[in-house]
């Protein structure tokens, strides 16, 4: 007779199940562990009563199964087993254990950059800990820090110092354990580079250091969290434009590195990337290509190329090639850098920037304005909606958007740019910024082609005030802004001051940056200026084709800039009598000024493109029914002052349009070509401009000139310079010889007041 067979009941299935499951996730069989749990927790859902026996397993289930969701790296259906499983537990034990579930996931989603997804889980976390386990501050300590850095790398800062501020507190009441050292240097460490962030540098120094000296309380000088300090501390002076503070103490931090890692370590690699980026900023070139070198060699072989060090240090070598004006090389470091950035994983928008604004800075010297155009545009895009709007960054783009202004002749819109970025850089940096000096120099040239040679003085001696403080003296930016006094120096009449200014920098140029330099050629063709403005066209002319020849290499035969020099060596001709010459010259001036325009459309993204129409001149209607208003002879004297006021600031801003404004208010084109010819030798686009103007108000014979002015300007969508001319309107309309004038201009519709 055969033994019966025993059936097991409901709850020895389930426990059954669940020790199979156990014993496959020892085996690490984990496809087999989880089939035995979600049939154990089947069966315990169709049950018809659910005992506190069967929800003690239900909750070890659902945390074995988030355990094993986590190794998977599937935090979705890890959070759903931990939600289950808090749901189910009935003793603070059990919401310990679920508290280091969701630890685990948190790390998890960290190590995947899953910002978000960890700053919800340890928000629960610290909830859980606050209300249902009664946790004092101290054991919530780690919660408030690890919260408030994910605030910050989500770029969160207020939100991320609200944390660290509550960590403070718990760490004040235990100010005289020495035990805590650690931790509050670690705090302020973290405090410090929100800070930095910021761009609030004092606050993130003065953290920095105190940072250091809590720690050094107890550690040995050599211990690498010491090294981490002496780096922290020295990116905050380079971002201050203390460069030799920035040495002193990257130096340290590498000497530390070195001697505990030794020389094929990461850190150190940045370490040199850091100083390298220094030595650049000092000028110092070739140092700084050597740094470099060796911070991409160490990441070759430790993270191979295709990594964010990698990309980022192509970054670097860009900017560096293009200071040097290796223009090619520059582009196609960005260029590699863009296209590596593109393929990693993670948020790397800020560098994806910061690889579009030196695309921007090479194409823009390169003359292929509607590509740098485009360029600001994408890394404008980004900084604005990544950083703060009085961020640093902005500022540079505003700069580089400054200089293809200035390159068209929209004097007024460039002078714009410039002014938001010294708005900005004032709000961060010390007075004594080189950056700020950099700005000072930009507003200077917009002075120079204003004929404002007093104001450009007074930038340029600012500027030069500050480099030679924070700079060497033989600084490449130094020997540039005496080319630009050099400049003004030829207009003011003082020509032996302007060859002196201008040789000196040049050796320094020659010294520090070769033949083969922009600014090489800027200041051959500087030279060539003051021999110009002196009469002495035979010593003018061989240093403008120096300045050619530069800027060939570096360009080829078709860029703008070369265009213009053509120009000036045709006028150089056109002096000394040697007509054929000069027309050789002004032809191949011309050939290339006609292929770059049609190369470029980026005149169409600056500026309003007027409508096909009539212009303001040939409308009959419009013009008789301009109120017919007689003047005094003392307020026509005040009213030609005021026109002339306005045509100045017309002239400054409307740029190479001067010759559409020049046809909508009439003025036939032969006449418009002679007024071209007469205003070659006299300077820019604005000057031109202004002798146009004062031409047409001859022609015009009208009183009621200005307001036809307005109307040519609205018709070709100058809104912008309208408001301009508006304001200048409205501060003199109280003028007793003026109102009578200034009222019917402001009842003209096309002022839509």
């Amino acid at each position: 007779m055969g033994g019966r067979c025993t059936k097991l009941t409901h709850g020895q299935r389930v426990r059954s199940l669940y020790n199979q499951g156990q014993d496959s996730l020892k085996s690490r069989n984990v496809s087999e562990a989880l089939n035995h749990y979600e049939l154990a927790l089947e069966q315990i859902q169709s049950s018809s009563r659910i005992t506190p026996e069967f929800n003690k397993l239900q909750y070890n289930i659902y945390l074995d199964i988030c355990y094993i969701y986590i190794n998977n790296g599937d935090f979705s259906k890890a959070n759903d087993c931990c939600q289950a499983a808090e749901k189910l537990a009935d003793k603070p034990s059990k919401l310990s254990e679920i508290t280091c579930c969701l630890e685990m996931i948190s790390q998890r989603k960290i190590a995947h950059n899953d910002w978000n997804g960890a700053l919800n889980d340890y928000q629960k976390l610290l909830e859980i800990k606050l209300n249902s386990l009664k946790c004092n501050d101290e054991d919530v300590a780690s919660l408030y820090d690890n919260i408030g850095k994910i605030y910050c790398v989500l770029r969160k800062f207020d939100e991320s110092l609200t944390m660290y501020d509550k960590l403070q507190k718990i760490y004040s009441v235990r100010s005289a354990d020495e035990n805590f050292d650690v931790a509050r240097a670690l705090l302020c460490q973290n405090i410090g580079i929100v800070y930095y962030h910021q761009v609030k540098y004092e606050k993130s120094l003065s953290m920095h250091k105190e940072s250091l000296q809590i720690y050094l309380r107890r550690h040995d000088e050599n211990d690498l969290k010491v090294a981490t300090f002496y780096n922290n501390i020295g990116a905050v002076y380079c971002s201050k434009g203390k460069y030799n503070d920035s040495l002193s103490a990257y130096g340290k931090s590498l000497e530390i590195y070195l001697k505990v890692k030794g020389d094929n370590n990461l850190h150190v690699a940045k370490l040199y990337n850091n100083m390298g980026f220094v030595y650049y900023y000092q000028g110092k070139y070739v140092d700084s290509h050597s740094m470099y070198e060796k911070s991409l060699n160490i990441f070759k072989a430790r993270v191979g190329l295709n990594h964010l060090y990698v990309a980022t240090l192509h970054n670097d070598f860009g900017a560096l090639y293009y200071d040097q004006g290796k223009y090619i090389k520059s582009y196609n470091m960005y260029d590699k850098a863009l296209k590596s950035l593109m393929k990693l994983h993670g948020d790397h928008e800020l560098d994806i920037a910061v690889s579009y604004q030196g695309l921007a800075s090479v194409s823009s010297d390169l003359g292929k304005w509607n590509e740098s155009f485009s360029m600001c545009e994408k890394s404008l895009n980004i900084y604005l909606e990544k950083l703060s709007d009085k961020h640093p960054n902005l500022a540079k783009v505003y700069i580089i958007l400054g200089n293809i202004y200035h390159d068209h002749g929209n004097y007024l819109q460039a002078l714009n740019m410039y002014q938001k970025s010294l708005q900005i850089y004032r709000l961060v940096y010390d007075y004594d910024h080189p950056n700020i000096a950099t700005v000072y120099k930009k507003i200077a040239t917009i002075y120079y082609q204003q004929e404002k040679y007093d104001n450009a003085f007074f930038e340029l001696t600012a500027a030069l005030k500050i480099y030679q403080q924070m700079l060497d003296k033989d600084h490449p930016l130094i020997a540039d802004l005496h080319n630009e006094i050099g400049r003004i120096y030829a207009k003011q009449g003082k020509f032996d001051d302007a060859i002196s200014v201008c040789r000196k920098s040049l050796q320094i140029i020659l010294n520090q940056m070769g033949k083969k330099h922009k600014y090489a050629a800027k200041t051959f063709e500087y030279l060539a200026i003051a021999y110009y403005t002196t009469s002495q066209y035979d010593k003018a002319l061989p240093k403008y084709e120096k300045a050619v020849s530069i800027l060939f290499d570096l360009f080829g035969e078709n860029h703008p800039e070369i265009s213009r020099l053509y120009k000036d060596i045709a006028n150089c001709y056109e002096q000394l009598h040697q007509n054929d010459n000069a027309t050789v010259w002004r032809n191949k001036s011309d050939l290339i000024r006609s292929q770059t325009q049609s190369d470029n459309i980026v005149d169409e993204c600056l500026s309003h493109s007027a409508p096909s129409h009539e212009n303001v001149m040939s409308d009959q209607n419009y013009k008789d029914n301009l109120p017919k208003v007689e003047y005094t002879e003392e307020e026509k004297k005040y009213i030609e002052k005021l026109n002339e006021n306005c045509y100045f600031v017309i002239a400054s801003s409307i740029g190479k349009e001067w010759q559409r404004l020049a046809k909508e208010l009439g003025l036939p084109d032969d006449e418009i070509k002679s007024l071209q010819q007469q205003g070659r030798n006299k300077g820019g686009y604005s000057t031109l401009a202004v002798d146009m103007l004062k031409y047409w108000q001859k022609r015009n014979l009208a009183s009621n000139d200005l307001t036809m002015l307005i109307a040519g300007l609205d018709h070709l969508g100058q809104n912008s310079l309208i408001d301009s001319l508006k304001k200048i309107l409205i501060q003199n309309q109280s003028h007793q010889f003026l109102s009578k004038y200034i009222k019917t201009i402001l009842q003209s519709k096309r002022l839509k007041i």
